[in-house]
């Protein structure tokens, strides 16, 4: 089992690498959303990503 420190960006790609290889793991976050320091948010009638 290995265990991935967070959900940010990083710890999502490395969760797909290790589910696509059939390794057992678990991703653990902190906070209540996943994405880390990416965000999304509207400016008008845009949905932006930053």
């Amino acid at each position: 089992m290995i265990v991935v420190v967070g959900a940010g960006i990083t710890g999502l790609a490395i969760g797909h690498e290790l589910l696509e290889s059939g390794v057992d793991f678990i991703i653990l976050e902190a906070s209540d959303r996943v994405g880390g320091v990416v965000q999304s948010g509207k400016v008008g009638e845009h949905v932006l990503d930053w």
